[in-house]
């Protein structure tokens, strides 16, 4: 099952009018819906995504188990489904136990579901001395981030590179590392994330590698350092042993 289906967006009707479509066709089959207010938008989505499920018309894979936010797999395996900020997320329980999926559940209701983070670096134009815009941060949607940015600056933001983190926290703090890193070329007249580097550090963020941030990142809070040495470039991140 598609984690984001059904879509919704804004849209402008032809007279003018501002509106929000729930697009339930898969492979340009099925129907459209459009709705004044997005709370609308989000209503029908949901229900179409409850029907879909309980109709069981996408998969034989899954069952349901008469609680709420509760399916269960043909393996016995149970999983939680549930929505974060509109968004589908399915949750592994690891266990085919209904009595512990249930408390593991309640666990997950009252507690904050993390999702997937990107730490992404982007470049704007070209400044004197062969330097650019670099802005580095952390969304969870790089290709929504980059056409934001590019809303608020009067040039065109290009991706250098991203990478995917499984939860906020671990993202944070890759970016921290990022950050410190490239602190002396900080833009004092932008935000923390906005950087003017050269050709080199550019070249360096493009061939880092997720493995290289995540060796970097320990929960730990004493701080060693450690030297990544990537081709001709090098760049001593700080770490926690």
């Amino acid at each position: 099952m598609k984690k984001t289906w059904p879509k919704i967006r804004e849209v402008v009707h032809k007279n003018g009018t501002p509106a929000w479509l729930v697009d339930a066709r898969i492979n340009g089959k099925g129907t459209r819906w459009f709705f004044p207010t997005k709370v609308e938008a989000q209503g029908k989505a949901e229900l179409l995504r409850v029907e879909r499920f309980n109709n069981n018309t996408d998969t034989g894979n899954w069952s349901a188990t008469g609680i709420r936010n509760l399916v269960q797999h043909k393996s016995g395996l149970f999983y939680a489904r549930l929505f974060v900020k509109g968004k589908e997320i399915w949750k592994a329980l690891k266990t085919s136990d209904l009595a512990l999926a249930e408390q593991k559940l309640a666990i997950l209701r009252n507690g904050r579901i993390d999702v997937p983070h990107y730490v992404y670096a982007v470049r704007g134009e070209a400044l004197r001395g062969g330097r650019r815009y670099v802005k580095i941060g952390i969304s969870q949607s790089v290709a929504g981030r980059t056409a934001a940015i590019e809303c608020g600056v009067p040039f065109t933001m290009r991706l250098i590179n991203s990478w995917k983190f499984s939860g906020r926290k671990l993202a944070l703090e890759s970016e921290r590392l990022l950050h410190e890193h490239f602190a002396t070329f900080r833009c004092r007249s932008r935000s923390r994330e906005w950087f003017t580097l050269n050709r080199g550090d550019i070249d360096l963020l493009r061939i880092t590698k997720l493995g290289d941030l995540k060796r970097a990142v320990s929960p730990s809070d004493t701080l060693t350092t450690r030297t990544v040495t990537p081709p001709e470039l090098d760049l001593t991140w700080s770490l926690a042993a």
